[in-house]
């Protein structure tokens, strides 16, 4: 018998699942005329296979990795790509949230703009990960980030974006 969070998960999935393909008709509806059939099809495809199963199942948190013993309450997404011109500043937003029961991951999308030495040189609070891989655009880099994620809450933030300091309130 599949367990009470799991249950909560595959509802919540149900109700998502139409919102986001909405979202996607409504974005490509304003650009129809500039996009071709097949570009179409395969939005269509890609909403039918999303990983957003994959992205919903977060782990219960007696099943989640622990930050010092803590399950961080919020998993904070940064996807960069090339984005050391904005990141310091991103993540300092991020640093100076009143709350503080986060935890961040930076995705490095194969940049070519030395973000891994700045984050070895530069980010040591102990709730800052930084997870690297090949170029995979910025769902994947996204994707990458909820699989890595130990929240029980997700929040995205674009590399070249800022907070305000209660945004996580």
């Amino acid at each position: 018998m599949p367990d009470k969070e799991m249950i909560f998960f595959e509802k919540l999935r149900n109700e998502i699942r139409p919102l986001i393909r909405h979202f996607f008709r409504l974005a490509d509806a304003r650009a129809t005329s500039e996009r071709s059939p097949d570009y179409l099809k395969a939005m269509e495809t890609t909403m039918k296979t999303t990983s957003l199963d994959s992205a919903i199942a977060l782990k219960p948190a007696t099943e989640r990795e622990t930050l010092n013993g803590v399950v961080p309450k919020v998993s904070v997404i940064i996807p960069a790509y090339n984005a050391m011109s904005y990141l310091p500043a991103t993540v300092e937003t991020v640093l100076q949230q009143t709350y503080q029961a986060y935890e961040v991951v930076i995705v490095n999308d194969g940049s070519t703009d030395h973000i891994e030495q700045w984050f070895k040189s530069s980010v040591h609070d102990p709730r800052f990960r930084l997870v690297s891989q090949a170029n995979q655009g910025l769902s994947g880099a996204r994707n990458t980030g909820i699989a890595q994620a130990r929240g029980e809450f997700l929040a995205f933030l674009d590399a070249d974006d800022l907070w305000h300091p209660t945004k996580l309130e």
